[in-house]
């Protein structure tokens, strides 16, 4: 037991001056740097935290690495690392003397995804990468890296996405990224300093660059790749040079169909020779007419120039023969356009020059498809819109503005009261030195003139007008009128879906011995009679002969027969107390035992109107059947002329009863089924069978 104990006590003491040992040599390393390089706090112990299955849904898990023990593996670890394929490494508490710490991964030849966050090295070391064969993503997150080479980025032949996001290199190669032959996407996002080549990329499509610094932005693009298709710089500062050169390279015309170059501080820029490139947007640099040369852009379809430093648009600027549609030039200087600068884009549709400097644009013809300018936030001369809204309708129509009219405008475009006797078919910056210009300087509204000769004219229109009134109104009116006739149409067709017909079924003789009984369709037949006087009634009923049937249960309209004599008794004894009924007509009661006793005689009147027709189509009913009744019972069955054969029945024993002869378009209703059994079936029955081994179904 003391030897355990002593052996315990020796280990204890070995870990402890290891710790004591790596920390002391973190703390050495991190002082001791040259540069002013600084990893910040120094780690009180070397610890990794890894996720893995990064990304990977339900199946992510963490654990730890301790920098100051070596790999640890056993069969356990390899049958939970075996299949796992993606990691992210936290080594912001990880000392900058161990690296990345890959060596604590397990299987690195099956890992296609590896994220490292927050680590603070000095450089990458040669074969840092060496065992990840398959790696096709690697992500650079927080991350201060004093000298990146090309020799750390070593044996990574298949990675094809590489994010770099919120790291700071004091020193980067311009070959860093040259052995990445299968790199299809390069994403780099708040980072510096950025020093690489992108002619080296053979297979990269997309390059996206944001809130960087990069050391030269020029040599970034001294030759297109073949394969590249898309340019995103956004919010970059190159240290070095702000003129940027895009064209294809001698091996073979570029592929690219979209470059956007943002708030880049570029001063010169020049795209020449790009047959597939369709956008183009160089918005919010530095850059002027003179500096932005466009040469052999044919399938160019949009072209975004705001927030720069143009002043006027010549006449070749647009001559790069392409098929240009949209052009946005706002928020620059622009004070000339040429007459004929729009000559040359002939398939343009969207112009957009506000928020400029515009005055005019003399003698200026729109091209066929150009169907809008935007014109905002411009001093316009308000004699040259009047003309140019009488002279040139064409261009006038096509522009776009907000309308105002609390400031002196032409039909809602403010403008500016000047006179200029400049020549317009030369830019300010050109003047010819024989011609003598001379100006007045600008008076608003209401000093000054507008026309110096020539009658007054109103350049203003009210932001409301009769006919605009009248037209809401008439609007309104009309909408309401569709409402109104809309509804009732619906009304009407409810009110015709849900009435009925009136059918009388008439089974008895007597007129005064019917029922009625109400229905639950909606579908009923017209009067089966035919005569005019059946009408079809406003309520769902349907007459009933029955030859049981009493007088004591008619309720044709769901009065009941009690209430009905209490209210004669009520009116007869009103009557026999004239006296009584004059003197209540004058108090409250009495008029309303007037008005129930008027209720109760439109009642019975109501009753007697729809008996009446009820009464007279039973009537029809019975005239035409007696006769058919009659001559049945008088005569025969096989008597009956228009005869229609039928068989009644066949016995189990394999008698066959005679056929009988019935008239043909005759109803068998019950009488005369009755009459067929008494004399035909019983008698045959009779004649035929015993009485006692007769059995009937």
């Amino acid at each position: 037991m003391l030897v355990q104990l002593l052996l315990f006590t020796t280990l204890v003491r070995c870990i402890a001056n290891s710790l004591a040992q790596n920390e002391y040599a973190c703390e050495r390393f991190n002082t001791s740097s040259d540069d002013g390089w600084d990893c910040g706090i120094v780690p009180a112990a070397c610890l990794i935290l890894t996720t893995v299955n990064y990304r990977v849904p339900e199946k992510e898990f963490a654990i730890n690495f301790r920098c100051n023990l070596p790999p640890f593996r056993n069969a356990h670890s390899d049958e939970v690392f075996r299949k796992v394929t993606s990691y992210r490494m936290d080594g912001s508490n990880a000392c900058s003397t161990f690296g990345f710490g890959l060596e604590y991964l397990s299987f690195p030849e099956r890992i296609n995804s590896l994220v490292l966050d927050g680590y603070c090295l000095q450089t990458i070391g040669n074969g840092t990468f060496q065992d990840f064969h398959t790696l096709g993503q690697l992500e650079l997150t927080g991350c201060k890296i004093q000298h990146a080479t090309s020799d750390g980025f070593h044996s990574l032949p298949v990675l094809q996405k590489l994010v770099i996001e919120q790291s700071v290199f004091l020193k980067m190669n311009r070959d860093v990224f040259d052995n990445f032959k299968q790199l299809k996407e390069l994403t780099m996002d708040n980072c510096s300093v950025i020093h690489f080549t992108a002619g080296a990329l053979e297979s990269i499509e997309r390059i996206v660059v944001k809130n960087s610094v990069v050391h030269n932005i020029s040599s970034i693009f001294d030759h297109l790749p073949l394969m590249l298709k898309i340019i995103h710089f956004a919010g970059v500062h190159s240290q070095q040079s702000s003129n940027l050169v895009l064209r294809s390279s001698d091996a073979g015309e570029s592929t690219v169909h979209n470059i956007t170059v943002v708030q880049c501080e570029l001063t010169s820029v020049a795209v020449k020779n790009m047959p597939l490139l369709v956008s183009l947007n160089f918005s919010k640099n530095s850059l002027s007419e003179r500096s932005v040369e466009l040469v052999n852009l044919p399938r160019l379809v949009s072209l975004v120039l705001n927030h720069n430093a143009f002043d006027a648009v010549s006449e070749t600027f647009l001559k790069f023969g392409s098929s240009l549609e949209v052009i946005d030039l706002s928020y620059n200087q622009i004070s000339y356009l040429h007459p004929h600068a729009l000559d040359a884009a002939l398939s343009l549709r969207l112009m957009n020059l506000s928020h400029n400097q515009l005055s005019t644009m003399q003698n200026t013809i729109p091209a066929a498809r150009l169907a809008r300018i935007d014109i905002d936030s411009n001093p316009w001369d308000c004699s040259w819109l009047n003309r140019c809204r009488l002279l040139n309708p064409t261009l006038f129509n096509i522009f776009r503005y907000n309308k105002r009219y609390d400031v002196l405008a032409v039909w809602g475009i403010p403008c500016l009261l000047q006179t200029t006797s400049t020549d317009p078919n030369f830019p300010p910056f050109q003047s010819e030195p024989n011609v003598s210009s001379t100006s007045e300087p600008v008076v608003s509204y209401p000093q000054g003139k507008l026309f110096l000769q020539g009658n007054k004219i109103s350049i203003t229109s009210p932001r409301f007008t009769v006919p605009n009134t009248l037209m809401v109104i008439i609007s309104i009116s009309v909408g309401v009128l569709v409402s109104n006739v809309i509804i009732l149409l619906y009304n009407r067709y409810r009110k015709i879906m849900q009435q009925p017909f009136y059918r009388l079924l008439s089974k008895s003789v007597s007129a005064r011995d019917t029922a009625t009984e109400k229905s639950t369709s909606f579908w009923y037949e017209v009067p089966v009679c035919g005569e005019s006087n059946a009408l079809p009634l406003n309520h769902i009923y349907e007459e009933i002969c029955d030859t049981e049937a009493q007088r004591d249960i008619y309720d044709a309209l769901n009065f009941n027969r009690d209430k009905q004599q209490q209210l004669d008794s009520a009116s007869s004894n009103s009557e026999r107390n004239g006296s009584t009924k004059s003197a209540l007509v004058h108090s409250s009661s009495g008029k309303n035992e007037a008005r129930a006793l008027m209720l109760q005689h439109e009642t019975r009147q109501n009753v007697e109107n729809y008996k009446r027709p009820r009464r007279q189509q039973a009537l029809l009913f019975q005239d035409k059947k007696r006769p058919i009744e009659e001559f049945i019972s008088s005569q025969k069955l096989e008597d009956v002329p228009e005869k229609l054969k039928l068989e009644f029945t066949v016995s189990s024993s394999g008698f066959k009863m005679p056929a009988g002869i019935i008239k043909a378009g005759l109803k068998v209703n019950t009488d005369i089924y009755l009459g067929i059994l008494k004399e035909k079936f019983i008698p045959w029955i009779e004649n035929n069978f015993d009485e006692h081994q007769l059995v009937i179904f």
